[in-house]
């Protein structure tokens, strides 16, 4: 497998601004590795539809929590994304930071730089808001943030009976202050999700150093010496960043790239093997169908008429040939139906024996004339009879 600077593990929404960050330097190869698919479902990048996506189940991931006293003794379910974008491409596209004072306590217990002073900065640097451009929001980040454009009678009310019960509106949940009540804006773009993938990953994902792999897992991180050295995926094949491969003892080296090159030719010969499988079963069902289509084209249509006769309608196959007209030579395809009419066969009597025949033109034949036309009319194995005044065989 080949060799990459930097790996990242989770095409998350913190996945997705690591690749696009490090793969801005165009000497450095990334490699994004997401157990997920890509985010090409339209109902998620459709705000409305969300839910369809939680419902579908394929791009979340349920975990459940213990019972708690809190809830009255109920579990708590938290949905995760398990697709490119995490759960910004999953979630309910609310646009809301933490409180100042959570930042200000991690810095507090002496992690330097987690202060809200220290994060607002980056925050505004990230935002793009539609509406707001103050020194809490910024307006020329990647990530879209923009208000609802229908607010429903009922939510309207809703802030109203808060106001009313003594909260105070507040327009901006985002600055100063965030208590108080009032809409939420949202992570949306011209009516689409405005996800993690579409802000960071999107524009990235195009650039020749930077390889994303989706609906891959990764089963183990490689340490040597209690530092991570690479990872490990689940169909054995191995990463490593192009550092820490240069600094392997050279034996070793090559040991490795041998055994590489024989997973990789395993992996090959498994891939040829699947598709020459895949190509004869194509075939044989190509023929199968073919010969279906065939005997559907030769089949015969019993009509059930009363308890004195039944009635056998033949279809044969179209026959076309050259018909002189108006000087010019036209083709024509002679698609005529023959009816054969059975009479039911009386006891002692051999079947068959009552067999006659009626065109389409109402004239009936005898058994020779019928033994002369049968390579005509595919009744039976066909010949090659002559061809009558309508076409050629």
């Amino acid at each position: 497998m080949e060799q990459f600077d930097y790996i990242v593990i989770g095409g998350g929404s913190s996945g997705c601004v690591m690749a696009a960050r490090l793969s801005e330097d165009p000497k450095a190869k990334v490699l994004l590795i997401e157990s997920g698919q890509k985010d090409k479902s339209p109902f998620i990048h459709i705000p409305a539809t969300f839910f369809k996506v939680v419902e579908k189940g394929r791009d979340v991931v349920l975990y459940t929590g213990e019972p708690s006293d809190k809830v009255n003794g109920r579990n708590s379910y938290v949905l995760q994304g398990h697709v490119i974008g995490g759960s910004s491409s999953v979630n309910a596209m609310i646009y809301i930071r933490g409180q100042s004072g959570d930042y200000d306590a991690w810095a507090q217990d002496g992690n330097r730089g987690w202060s809200y002073g220290d994060v607002l900065p980056v925050f505004r640097a990230l935002e793009s808001n539609m509406e707001i451009a103050d020194g809490f929001h910024g307006s020329e980040g990647p990530l879209r943030v923009s208000e609802t454009a229908f607010h429903h009678p009922l939510s309207r009310a809703f802030i109203r009976a808060a106001q009313q019960a003594g909260l105070p509106y507040n327009p901006d949940f985002n600055g100063a202050v965030q208590e108080g009540a009032g809409f939420y804006q949202t992570t949306t773009h011209d009516g689409r999700r405005w996800s993690a993938a579409m802000a960071f990953l999107r524009d990235a994902e195009n650039r020749p150093n930077l390889k994303i792999m989706t609906e891959t897992r990764v089963a183990r991180v490689l340490l040597e010496d209690g530092r991570a050295t690479g990872v490990e995926l689940e169909d054995g094949r191995r990463a490593r960043p192009a550092a820490v491969a240069d600094q392997v003892p050279g034996p070793e080296r090559v040991q490795r790239r041998r055994r590489d090159r024989e997973t990789d030719r395993q992996r090959r010969d498994h891939r040829i093997g699947r598709l020459q499988q895949r190509a004869h079963r194509i075939h044989h069902d190509h023929r199968r169908r073919h010969h279906d289509q065939r005997a559907f084209e030769h089949r015969r249509e019993v009509f059930d008429l009363g308890m004195a006769q039944r009635v056998v309608r033949i279809r044969r196959p179209p026959r076309i040939g050259h018909r002189q007209a108006g000087g010019h030579r036209r083709h024509h395809v002679d698609d005529r139906f023959e009816r054969v009419r059975i009479e039911r066969d009386r006891p002692g009597q051999p079947p068959g024996d009552q067999l006659q025949r009626q065109d389409c033109n109402g004239h009936h034949d005898g058994p020779a004339r019928q033994a002369e036309q049968r390579g005509r009319v595919g009744f039976g194995r066909r010949h090659g009879g002559t061809p009558d005044s309508g076409g050629s065989t």
